[in-house]
């Protein structure tokens, strides 16, 4: 840092003789110094006084001068951090209005630190130093800011200087139209006495009965201590320090001049509300004279400048459109340098709405208890859409809402009479005004609701499957009919198609349905199903009632009676029958094609199938027992004809012819030899089969060859046969010769069927 040129001790002793001689008295004395550190700033320069030499600051300082905040004006000049023997003088530099401004708007309207840093910098820049760098770097910006609040220091408000003319009560607001009231914060004259309201940019002005008749208003932007004579502090070759001072407040004037005549104002308001009524004529008669004035936008009518004392009666000649006259008087006296004011209050000529409902069908009659044109609900709206009101209707239909203000209105139905349907559409009407000698005036509203009706249903399902039909019956096809409840009157005969009838157009009310002729395959149902078409809200435009039945399906019983012709397994053929257990039949029925039911027999060749719906069934045996042949299905119609079908089914044994041949084991060949000797066996009785003896009377087990080898066909044995115990093979059997054991035979053995049917008898219950 450049080492600072000191000041000649002449130039010291001259400083202080010129203090000496300009200073006030209280000045005189040499004032202490104290230096503070406000912001580490370290800012670069080309000082002015060293021909452009540069500068480095350590840091921004704030000095304090006696306790006054002042700014140095030789920069890079060295100064103690405090001291005392600081001489006082008149600062005369030609900036020094400049300078004072820029102190007074960059610190003294706001004083901080980094305020004063700020403007201490523009001090130096105006006193010619130039700035090279600094870390501030909103500087520039708060620089700018400071400075056009500088240039606009002299710039007064745009009405400065304009005579203003007031009577005692009037108003005036002026506006400043070059932005700058607000910156005059300092009242410094109101000589005329007026009641003054300063708000931004705007200056109301009121003349009351203490103004004066003539005086000034004036502003000033700084306070009294802001102005005044700019002290430059120094000491030896210290740098020299200012206190700044404005040289002028920045006063701005208006000359005031107050017409202090007696004036009357009449107000024409509105009674209930107090709002001004335009439009009012007004009568004011006094001296002789009168005078007709319509009231303003503000409802008043103004007399001005009437001499103090003079009497004045104050009548209403036409009431404001909308409002009843009244003639209401009023008497006052004009007193000097006063408005003397009075209200005339009217009130607004009101209006009623009546409203009438009817049905659209049945009038003002209603047709049963689920009619009503009672509670009917309207909302009253202005044109706009904003309410003012209801109505509810009375039994009649009708309703009224009162005092309402005249003007275009619509009425909206909001909740809709039991039995109707909402009406949205807008009613509109008008209350018009029907002059000023009419209190009320009336307007009125007719509507109509459209009724409620109804529509009732019968739904049939099956009481066991639902919606599906049992069998051969059908859901559709029943005949019912709709009867009204409250005289058993015949509304209508309706016929089911898809499990359901309807009946529409049907009025609210109670209702019945009954059957007169059942659908295919059901019971004719004797009940009558009651229910009630009740209203279904005012949303609704049909309401709806659905009535279910049950239907019971008609249904028949099937018993089965199943024996053999004879038992094959213990008694052999021409016995006595015997009753067949275990027995598989299956029904299944013909319109579906499912096997519906299925069972066995019992030991009694007894089974039974119950409550078989109606329908066209196959019953087939499914399972047979063994050696007896099976039956063809049969069919079985259940119609409701009988109860009970009962049927025997016998089954046929089954039964084929045996033939034994000899044959030679090695050749195939039939051995053509007679006498060969056998014997049958019946392996479920252990019993040999018997037969004539050939040209004998009695039996034989034995058979024998004949000259061809084989048993002759006459002697060949008829056998039963058991799947369990034997079966026969559809090939013969064959007896082949062992050659060690011609006498032995081997027996080759298959499965054997047969179609053997004995159709089934229906008969009584066994």
């Amino acid at each position: 840092m450049m080492k600072t040129a000191r000041r000649s001790a002449v130039i010291v002793a001259l400083v202080s003789l010129f203090v000496q001689l300009f200073i006030p008295v209280s000045m005189a004395l040499a004032a202490s110094m104290n230096n503070t550190k406000v912001a580490d700033w370290r800012n670069t320069w080309h000082l002015h006084l060293f021909n452009g030499l540069h500068w480095t600051d350590e840091g921004m300082w704030m000095k304090k001068v006696d306790g006054k905040v002042a700014f140095c004006v030789e920069h890079g000049v060295d100064l103690d951090m405090s001291g005392s023997g600081y001489n006082p003088s008149t600062y005369s530099d030609s900036k020094k209005d400049q300078l004072a401004k820029i102190a007074y708007y960059g610190y003294y309207q706001n004083p901080t630190n980094r305020n004063y840093a700020v403007t201490q910098m523009i001090i130096w820049e105006t006193l010619g130093d130039s700035l090279l760098t600094t870390p501030n770097k909103t500087y520039q910006s708060e620089k700018k800011a400071i400075l056009d609040k500088v240039a606009a220091h002299d710039c007064k408000p745009s009405f400065n200087g304009k005579q203003i003319t007031l009577a005692v009560g009037d108003s005036i607001t002026l506006t400043d139209t070059n932005g700058r009231l607000a910156a005059f914060a300092q009242q410094t004259a109101n000589t005329a006495n007026l009641k003054i309201t300063k708000s931004g940019n705007k200056l109301t002005l009121t003349a009351t009965a203490q103004s004066k008749e003539s005086g000034k208003v004036a502003y000033a932007i700084a306070k009294a201590a802001d102005v005044g004579t700019s002290f430059v502090y120094t000491k030896g070759s210290q740098q020299k320090l200012v206190n700044f001072k404005l040289s002028n407040n920045g006063e701005f004037s208006l000359p005031i001049k107050v017409n202090l005549n007696g004036n009357v104002k009449a107000r024409k308001v509105d009674a209930d509300t107090n709002r001004a009524l335009p439009g009012a004529k007004l009568k004011f008669e006094y001296n002789g004279t009168t005078k007709e004035v319509t009231t303003g936008t503000d409802g008043y009518a103004a007399l001005n400048g009437i001499k103090a004392g003079t009497k004045i009666k104050i009548s209403e000649v036409t009431a404001p459109n909308g409002y009843v006259n009244k003639g209401e008087l009023k008497e006052i006296t004009i007193e000097p340098g006063k408005t003397v004011e009075v209200v005339l209050g009217n009130k607004e000529q009101l209006g009623n709405v009546t409203l009438a409902k009817i049905g659209k069908e049945f009038g003002s009659d209603m047709f049963n208890a689920y009619y009503s044109l009672n509670d009917a609900f309207y909302g009253i709206y202005t044109s706009t859409g904003t309410r003012v009101g209801a109505i509810t209707t009375d039994g009649n239909g009708k309703g009224i809402l009162q005092n309402l203000k005249l003007g275009s209105y619509y009425a909206l139905e909001e909740k809709a009479p039991a039995g109707y349907v909402l009406n949205t559409t807008k009613l509109p009407f008008e209350l018009k005004y029907a002059g000023q000698t009419v209190a009320v005036t009336t307007a009125h509203v007719d509507t109509a609701d459209q009724e409620q009706r109804g529509t009732a249903t019968i739904e049939k399902v099956d009481a066991v499957t639902g919606k599906q039909p049992q069998g051969a019956a059908s859901l559709n096809g029943a005949v019912y009919e709709l009867y009204r409840a409250a005289d058993d009157k015949l509304v209508k005969s309706v016929t089911t198609a898809n499990n359901s009838a309807s009946v529409s157009g049907l009025e609210l009310d109670d209702y019945y349905w009954q059957e007169v002729k059942s659908p295919i395959g059901y019971m004719l149902d004797p009940q009558k199903y009651t229910f009630k078409l009740a209203y279904a809200g005012q949303n609704v435009t049909t309401a709806t009632a659905t009535t279910t039945v049950k239907e019971q399906v008609i249904t028949g019983d099937l018993d089965l009676i199943k024996y053999g012709n004879y038992d094959w397994s213990t008694q052999g053929k021409g016995t006595k029958p015997v009753m067949l257990k275990d027995t598989q039949f299956t029904v299944t029925s013909k319109t579906t094609g499912k096997v519906v039911r299925t069972g066995l027999t019992d030991t009694q060749g007894y089974v039974k199938f119950t409550d078989l719906p109606y329908d066209t069934y196959t019953v087939t045996e499914t399972k047979t027992p063994t050696g007896y042949n099976g039956i063809k299905p049969f069919t079985v119609v259940v119609d409701g004809t009988q109860k009970s079908q009962h049927y025997t089914i016998e089954n046929k044994v089954i039964e084929e012819k045996l033939r034994v041949v000899k044959v030679d084991t090695e050749t195939g060949k039939t051995v053509l030899r007679a006498g060969a000797i056998f014997r049958i066996k019946n392996l479920q009785t252990n019993k040999y089969k018997v037969q004539p003896t050939a040209g004998k009377t009695g039996t034989t087990d034995k058979l024998a060859t004949d000259n061809s080898g084989e048993l002759p066909p006459k002697r060949s044995a008829t056998a039963s046969t058991n799947s369990k115990k034997f079966k026969l093979q559809k090939a013969m059997y064959w007896l082949r010769n062992q050659p060690s054991s011609p006498s032995t035979a081997a027996i080759r053995t298959a499965s054997w069927s047969s179609n053997s049917l004995t159709s089934p008898k229906r008969v009584s219950p066994p």
